[in-house]
């Protein structure tokens, strides 16, 4: 079912809200929104609709609407995204860059210690290992899934690291030029991909940076 997507963004943010107040009231031992299964689609439109906000103040065509495309036999991206006379105008694939110590799967099966991460680092982890894990994880998103999506499919990455204590922490936007680094060394393999988009939602204002092309 198609919806504004700005309508979305605000269903996502309220269901955000509510539960870091359940959180922090004691009244849940995790704030849900960040970690459980149950709320991924609400996360992915979490990430959408920050992205489309910043994507229109610079876009000729504007993009208003969208639908979450439902899971087949086939991979498909999780969004077809509308402009205002209802035509397509891309199809959108959310994926997360996270910390090296995150993994969703141990988070979606326990209770996860939002108040876990170091001061000062993670012990073990080199600061190369957050660009490994991107790498990694866009790889295989590539070779497994991207081939079956429509050509005009963009890849949406949610930054959750950019900033902390890795090596490019001090530039300006080292964490893009690392993304964007990674994106270009996998050039061959974007297939059905046309798009790469960067959301640094560790920012705040949060910012959005193409990666490619």
């Amino acid at each position: 079912m198609k919806r504004r997507i700005e309508e979305m963004l605000e269903e996502a943010e309220k269901a955000n809200a509510e539960s870091r107040e359940r959180w922090e009231a004691g009244r849940s031992q995790q704030h849900d929104f960040i970690v459980a299964e149950g709320f991924k689609q609400l996360r992915e439109q979490f990430y959408l609709g920050n992205f489309v906000q910043l994507y229109n103040e610079a876009a000729d065509t504007k993009v208003t609407f969208a639908e979450h495309l439902p899971e087949g036999r086939r991979p498909q991206p999780d969004f077809a995204v509308y402009e205002d006379t209802g035509a397509v105008h891309c199809y959108i694939e959310v994926t997360e860059w996270l910390e090296p110590y995150r993994n969703r799967d141990e988070e979606y099966r326990e209770t996860f210690r939002e108040g876990a991460r170091p001061v000062g680092g993670v012990p073990g982890f080199a600061p190369a290992s957050p660009i490994e894990r991107l790498r990694d994880q866009l790889r295989k998103k590539l070779r497994e899934k991207a081939p079956f999506y429509p050509c005009d499919t963009w890849l949406l990455v949610d930054d959750n690291v950019g900033l902390g204590f890795y090596a490019w922490a001090d530039r300006t936007f080292g964490d893009v030029e690392v993304a964007r680094a990674v994106v270009d060394e996998l050039r061959s393999e974007l297939t059905n991909i046309s798009q790469v988009w960067l959301l640094r939602e560790v920012t705040r204002p949060m910012t959005v940076h193409r990666l490619f092309p």
